[in-house]
C-alpha cells in the first residue's frame, strides 16, 4: 500500500467517521461541548503533527487551503491538505475563519495552483467572498465540506467568480503532479 492510499485509509476509514459521530453526538445532546472541543483538539494535533513532517517539494505545484471569515470548522480542510501533501502537492495551510482578500493575497503571492476552501457553517457573507476575484485566473477555487453549496453559490452573487469554483471534495481526486 503507498503512502497516499494509507493515508486516504486512514482519513475515510477512521478520521472522517470519528468526526461525523462526534458531530452527531453532540448535535443529540449525548456529550457536551466540552467534550467535543477535546477530540476536536486531539484530533487536529494529530494531522496538524502529520502535516509537520510532509516532504515539501520545492518543484511541486502550490494548493492553499483556507476557510473564509465566520468558518471556524477546519478539520474536513486540514485531512485535505494532508491527503494533497501526501499526493506530492506543496501545501500551504493558512487555517480557519480567514478574510477573503487575505486568503487571495496569500494564494497570490504563493503562485498557487489552487485554493481549497471549507464551508461547514451556515451563514455565507458573498460580499466578502468577492473579494476572491482578485485572484489571478490561472488559480482554480475548489470547495468542499457540509454547506459547500453555499460558498459554491456565491458564484450567483457576483459575476467575477463564475466559472471559477471547482467540485466539492476535489483535493481528494487530485492524482500526483
Amino acid at each position: 500500500m503507498t503512502g497516499v492510499q494509507t493515508c486516504a485509509l486512514a482519513i475515510f476509514s477512521v478520521v472522517l467517521p470519528v468526526l461525523r459521530d462526534i458531530g452527531r453526538r453532540w448535535q443529540e445532546g449525548a456529550i457536551t461541548p466540552a467534550q467535543e472541543h477535546l477530540v476536536s483538539g486531539i484530533v487536529r494535533g494529530i494531522l496538524s503533527g502529520l502535516m509537520r513532517v510532509m516532504p515539501k517539494p520545492p518543484r511541486a505545484a502550490r494548493i492553499v487551503f483556507a476557510t473564509p471569515a465566520q468558518e471556524r470548522h477546519e478539520l474536513g480542510l486540514l485531512c485535505g491538505a494532508l491527503l494533497a501533501a501526501t499526493a506530492g502537492y506543496a501545501v500551504i495551510y493558512l487555517g480557519p475563519d480567514l478574510p477573503a482578500g487575505d486568503i487571495a493575497k496569500a494564494a497570490a503571492k504563493a503562485d498557487a495552483k489552487a485554493l481549497v476552501l471549507a464551508g461547514t457553517a451556515g451563514d455565507v457573507d458573498y460580499a466578502e467572498l468577492r473579494q476572491l476575484a482578485r485572484l489571478p485566473k490561472r488559480v482554480a477555487i475548489w470547495v468542499g465540506g457540509a454547506r459547500s453549496a453555499d460558498l459554491r453559490r456565491s458564484e450567483e452573487h457576483t459575476s467575477e467568480l463564475q466559472s471559477r469554483f471547482g467540485i466539492s471534495y476535489a483535493v481528494f481526486c487530485l492524482k500526483k503532479k
